[in-house]
């Protein structure tokens, strides 16, 4: 049976990281006897991208709710009206 570069504590860990905004590359010390193969490098880039859609995700939705959250008159001081929030916020998180 295969085994996978990581193992479920540290995904875990991983997991954890991400969302606390402090991503940083992770190494699996509970399978130091396995060496990384190449075929593990799609499953790193695959939980990289995962963690970024997903912090890209938060910021989009705190920047729409805080968005929301300002009055019309408040909007229109900044030059925005309530059709503007999607797009700015898509913006905001690079989407």
């Amino acid at each position: 049976m295969k085994r996978m570069a990581h193992c479920i504590v540290c995904m875990a860990a991983l997991l954890k990281r991400a969302l606390s905004n402090r991503l940083k590359p992770l190494s699996c010390k509970h399978n130091e006897n396995e060496k990384t193969t190449e075929a593990a490098q799609p499953r790193k880039d695959l939980t990289m991208n995962l963690a970024r859609s997903f912090n890209e995700w938060r910021r989009y939705n705190a920047t729409r709710a805080q968005l929301n959250r300002l009055s019309s008159r408040e909007l229109e001081d900044i030059g925005m009206n309530r059709g503007d929030i999607t797009e700015v916020a898509r913006k905001a998180a690079r989407i």
